[in-house]
Order: structure tokens, then C-alpha cells, then sequence
């Protein structure tokens, strides 16, 4: 009549063997020399742990620390064994008669993937700390989930603020001591809450107490938090309002030009029930000074008059 266990034993797709007090093995099934990759039979009843353990010695140092640990010690030993290329998952627990339980489990496809997802990882990071802009990561309560070296750069923050878990609001305190916190704190979140009812990214910039400008975007997450890019935009601002000055002053003078001066009457006229008034002042005898005097002097005096 056929054993129960062993028929239990042929179906495990763990390699398993039982060994007595004298370190003998009663059972084992043919798995265990499978994943072990040794002829069927080498290990089988009676085989002590040293035979197993010759087996092993293509793991090196293994499979003597393997040895050891059965003839020292009466705790688990889990370790890991390369078998050719594949990889090996064994757990040595001691059981009450003295004896242990050796199990074994084909783990290469895991550690494959752990590797793949280790790699994918060390790209992530790479890409990630090697962007130009600062990337922020915060949960729905405002605690850091990650953020890259540009994002700590940008505010110079430590690397204690730095890690996940660290609270938005500590993060904005120590930008407040550096004196790069944002100029206006109270309306700093108008783009989060903005981002979250359109449900996609909401960008503004933001002016900083260091006389920076920075352009942050932020993402909505399904759980709550947000993702936000931040790029200093501080010269492209700059550039943008001198652009817009010198379409509407006199680069001389500094004085709004013409096309200013239609704007500003457009506007109060297109104001109802206000009365506008406009002073005109004229400087008598300017062409005189510029066709005697030169060019040079006659701005010299529209400077003057100016100020």
C-alpha cells in the first residue's frame, strides 16, 4: 500500500528531506536531488549530511556553513544557493527529536525579476536626479514621498528634509529661515486646490522671498497627493517684463510712450460714471536745442525734464 506521505512528498514542487539526530536522512523526495541537480539516488535514507554536503561544495563556503550550522547550532539557517544558473531558496529548521527539516525551493524566476525591477529602479533614479527641473512627490496628508537632488538643490535643503515622510510644512519653515519660502505662503496652495478640481496639472509661478520666480506644475494623484515640477523661471520672467516695458515706455526717458497712454485713456473711458481729465505739457523751443546744441544735449534735457 502506498505511504500517504509519500505521495504527498512526490507532488511538492519544494525539494524536501528529513534528518535524524545523527544528521541520517529518513525521507526525502526526488525533488530535493532535482533542485539540487544530482543524480537521482545519491541522496536517498541513510544518507548523512555530509554526502548532502559534498553535493552543495559547488556553492563553496555554503555549503560548509551549512554543515556547521546542523552540527553547532539548533536555530534556522536560511540561505541562498546558485545551482548552475539557477538560484535556490533553503531553510534548515530544526525539529523536536534533534532532528531537522531541510527545504528547498527554485527561486530564480523571483530573483530575476528582482534584479529586472533593481535595474528598472537604478534607471528611475538616475533619470530622476539627472532631471533639470526640482520633482516632488507628497501623499494627500503633505508628507514627502520622494523628491530628486534638483528639487533639493533648488531650495537648498538638507538631507533630512529630503527623505520620505518629511511634512511639507517643515519643508516650508526651513525655507522660511533660508529666506526662499514662498513671498505670499497663504495663497501657495490656490494651484493644488485648482489642480485637484480640474483633475489634471495646474501650473503659476511663484514669487519667492529671494527675489526668485518659480514655476511649479502640479499633478493630482488618484489617492489624494500630488506630483509637482518646479523650474526656476526667474530670467525668463525678467525677460518677459522688460520686454513688455519697452513696448510701452520710451527707452530715453523711461516715460509710458503713446501706446500706453491710448491704453490708460481707453480704460477710464470705458469706465462709467467717472470724469477723466488730461494734462498735456508741452517743451517749448526743443528743436531749437537739438539743431544747435546736438542730438546728445537735446536728450540730456528731455532727461531732466523727466525727472
Amino acid at each position: 500500500m502506498t505511504n500517504p506521505l509519500d505521495i504527498i512528498l512526490s507532488n511538492l514542487q519544494q525539494g524536501v528531506a528529513f534528518l535524524n539526530a545523527y544528521l541520517r536522512v529518513v525521507l526525502v523526495n526526488d525533488r530535493f536531488a532535482e533542485l539540487l541537480r544530482v543524480p537521482k539516488g545519491l541522496i536517498a535514507v541513510g544518507v548523512d549530511a555530509n554526502a548532502i554536503a559534498r553535493e552543495m561544495a559547488a556553492n563553496g563556503d555554503q555549503s560548509q556553513i551549512w554543515l556547521l550550522h546542523l552540527l553547532m547550532n539548533s536555530t534556522a539557517l536560511h540561505q541562498q544557493l546558485e545551482i548552475g544558473d539557477g538560484l535556490l531558496a533553503c531553510a534548515s529548521t530544526p525539529v523536536d527529536d534533534g532532528g531537522w527539516l531541510i527545504q528547498c525551493e527554485d527561486i530564480s524566476q523571483l530573483a530575476g525579476l528582482k534584479r529586472s525591477l533593481a535595474e528598472q529602479r537604478g534607471l528611475f533614479d538616475t533619470a530622476l536626479d539627472n532631471m533639470p527641473h526640482g520633482l516632488c512627490m507628497f501623499d494627500a496628508d503633505k508628507n514627502l514621498m520622494l523628491c530628486n537632488a534638483a528639487y533639493a538643490r533648488l531650495y537648498c535643503l538638507p538631507e533630512q528634509l529630503a527623505r520620505s515622510g518629511t511634512p511639507l510644512g517643515d519643508i516650508l519653515d526651513y525655507r522660511q529661515t533660508l529666506g526662499n519660502a514662498p513671498a505670499h505662503r497663504e495663497s501657495y496652495f490656490d494651484v493644488v486646490v485648482e489642480a485637484a478640481l480640474k483633475g489634471s496639472t495646474a501650473s503659476q509661478n511663484i514669487a519667492l522671498t529671494d527675489g526668485r520666480v518659480v514655476k511649479v506644475s502640479h499633478k493630482p494623484m488618484e489617492n489624494g497627493g500630488y506630483v509637482a515640477a518646479h523650474e526656476d523661471v526667474t530670467e525668463a520672467v525678467r525677460a518677459d517684463e522688460q520686454i513688455r516695458y519697452m513696448a510701452s515706455h520710451d527707452p530715453l526717458t523711461g516715460l509710458p510712450n503713446r501706446t500706453l497712454l491710448r491704453e490708460k485713456i481707453d480704460r477710464e473711458l470705458a469706465l462709467d460714471g467717472r470724469t477723466s481729465a488730461v494734462l498735456c505739457l508741452d517743451l517749448d523751443h526743443f528743436k531749437e536745442v537739438n539743431d544747435t546744441l546736438g542730438h546728445a544735449v537735446g536728450d540730456l534735457l528731455l532727461k531732466a525734464v523727466r525727472g
